[in-house]
């Protein structure tokens, strides 16, 4: 939570920083808060088009990631 709330401060210094929008998004996947996560992709993919095919890639390797972790966990 204290990486969510140190986003939190830099978006509220800057909200056009599209870089921390990714960032907060990936870190909204990882607990489990998808609908925030998408909000973030979003916003990040708005302000910063070219973004999006790398961001596209790191959702995909996280989901991934995520899944292995699930099976792995039997969760």
């Amino acid at each position: 939570e204290g990486a969510l709330a140190d986003y939190n401060q830099a978006l509220a210094l800057n909200p056009r920083y599209a870089e921390v929008y990714a960032n907060r998004g990936m870190l909204h996947l990882r607990l489990g808060r998808r609908a925030e996560a998408d909000a973030d992709f979003a916003r990040c993919g708005a302000l910063k088009p070219d973004m999006r095919s790398s961001l596209e890639q790191r959702i995909n390797q996280l989901q991934g990631q995520l899944q292995i972790q699930t099976k792995i966990l039997g969760h």
